[in-house]
């Protein structure tokens, strides 16, 4: 049993993100003036901050495990709306880890803003949501922490005010992001009157254990289907997934390069910790048999089987037509969350440490080859100041090491070893074809294995513009020394990871766990004729 003091220092990261934060905003303001050195010192402040917090994630993981803590999740407050557990902490560890990347890929951009220092503190106040989300058992706390990322968002989106463009991708995202959050909320204030359950002797309630647990134990109607479709496209939003993804193509164009390289990453890392946490508690909760055959575990594993089917071919399949490599990737961004989701769908019939496990693996190697290819379109950007394909065209010859980093992130993309991604498509294939699961989704599997031939299409064209085709300029390209540190280390991460995968494959088998929360009564009633679907 942990003292007061203790569980509150369990939230380490998220005040330091939170002083970080704060201080980046105040140099801001005080370096208003001519000649101030605030393009250089908010930089490194921010490095700094997010380094610290980054080391604060570790070693609460090293507290968890050496205190055997890792199973039990640990509340920070009596009434558990926020949880550190192992699971959460390899979310906020993946989305510390990539601002940083960001803020070394942003250091020559920035410049561009007439407040960098402002910028910066967007990124860390970005990651901060992602931390606070990643922790949410709660559907108010899940909702003002999916609220607080989008609010960043927007303003990092828009944040390039000179450009007209970041102002119609700002404009956007917002629009699509209020017409989601006001169906998201309307979904969750559904399912806090369903939450009530005779069966557990339970008043309606708002903490996520108690409304999967509500949900679960009375007969599946149709206001039900509508509360988990409407709270689940919230999720699914956040993760860019079909049919919620038509903001990511114009989004991603419009915005300032780093930030759409951030936004790539950042956004899924939360909207994958929610998905989690509630597939694990969905598929974990034994559900009533009503006999007339929709159960919550039924439903959440249909939709969201469904969305990762659509996303995978969708994005695709348009990214092959896209002549701005931004817009590709943002296409592509909307098939690998299809490619994620197929993990979270594997979470269930006594497979969910499997599926958690490959849905985290892939999340690490998404983040490291997507930030790197972004990386470079930011390098080509500084230069050449294009994202059109065109740009690549005998990159090879301009700069050669700038055109292999980039072919190792298509390649890792389009899932061709020895690159990292092959690794991550592997563990989410085998996740979905487990024989648990009884070969329910061996259809989703066979999806996935197709899309990743059409992927690789778009990918390796890329390559091929580099290499085999002529440039209409011969001059060298210079890349100024910070982003050369964020390809480098995102180059570094995708062929260890690729070629020795075991020290990543341990570390999230060993301590990455999950299981259903218990009710919140000293003596639980038993479940009337529960089915075994879902249980563990």
């Amino acid at each position: 049993m942990l003292s007061p003091i203790q569980n509150y220092s369990l939230m380490l990261p998220e005040v330091i993100l939170v002083l970080i934060g704060i201080a980046l905003l105040l140099v801001a303001i005080w370096s208003d003036v001519p000649g101030s050195n605030e393009d250089n010192v908010c930089p490194v402040l921010a490095l700094a901050g997010l380094g610290t917090a980054l080391v604060a994630i570790v070693w609460l993981g090293t507290v968890i495990i050496t205190n055997s803590m890792s199973g039990p999740m640990l509340d920070l407050d009596t009434g558990g709306h926020l949880r550190v557990d192992l699971m959460s902490l390899f979310f906020k560890g993946i989305a510390v880890a990539s601002a940083m990347l960001i803020v070394l890929m942003s250091m020559k951009y920035g410049r561009r803003f007439s407040s960098p220092g402002e910028f910066y503190a967007l990124v860390v106040l970005t990651t901060l949501a992602v931390c606070f989300l990643s922790s949410s058992a709660d559907l108010v706390t899940m909702y003002l922490s999916m609220e607080f990322l989008s609010i960043t968002s927007y303003a990092m989106a828009g944040y390039y005010r000179e450009n007209p463009r970041s102002s119609e991708a700002a404009l956007k995202y917002f629009l699509f992001g209020a017409i989601n959050s006001a169906v998201m909320l309307y979904g969750m204030s559904l399912l806090y009157g369903l939450s009530s359950s005779e069966v557990y002797a339970l008043p309606a309630s708002t903490l996520l254990a108690d409304v999967v647990r509500g949900v679960a134990s009375q007969p599946f109607g149709g206001l039900a289907l509508v509360a988990v479709t409407f709270t689940l496209g919230g999720f699914l939003f956040k993760i860019s997934a079909v049919p919620f993804h038509q903001w990511a193509p114009d989004t991603y164009q419009g915005a300032p390069t780093p930030f759409t390289a951030f936004l790539s990453v950042i956004s899924k890392v939360g909207g994958l910790a929610v998905l989690c946490r509630v597939a694990a508690l969905v598929f974990l909760t034994p559900n009533v048999d009503t006999g007339n055959g929709f159960t919550l575990t039924g439903v959440v594993a249909f939709v969201l089987a469904l969305a990762a089917a659509l996303s995978m071919f969708v994005g695709n399949l348009i990214a092959i037509h896209q002549s701005d490599i931004k817009r590709m990737l943002a296409y592509s961004g909307i098939a690998q969350a299809g490619y994620l989701l197929v993990g979270i769908t594997a979470m269930r019939g006594g497979n969910e440490l499997n599926g958690l496990h490959a849905v985290l693996i892939y999340a690490v190697t998404y983040a490291l080859m997507n930030l790197g290819a972004f990386a470079v379109v930011v390098a080509i950007n500084n230069t050449l100041h294009s994202s059109e394909l065109d740009a690549y065209r005998g990159l090879a010859v301009r700069s050669p090491w700038l055109a292999a980093a980039m072919a190792v992130f298509m390649i890792s993309l389009a899932g061709v070893p020895p690159a990292a991604g092959w690794f991550g498509k592997y563990y989410i294939f085998v996740a979905a074809i487990d024989p648990r699961l009884n070969g329910v989704l061996l259809w989703l599997a066979i999806l996935l294995a197709v899309n990743s031939v059409i992927a690789a299409f778009y990918y390796l064209n890329v390559v091929r513009m580099m290499y085999f085709e002529k440039a209409e300029a011969t001059s060298p390209l210079v890349v100024d020394a910070p982003l050369r540190l964020g390809i480098i280390a995102a180059l570094a991460g995708t062929l260890i990871f690729g070629i020795l995968p075991a020290p990543l494959y341990n570390v999230v088998r060993y301590h990455a766990v999950i299981r259903a929360d218990l009710p919140r009564l000293d003596k639980p009633v038993e479940l009337a004729k529960p089915t075994t679907q879902g249980e563990k």
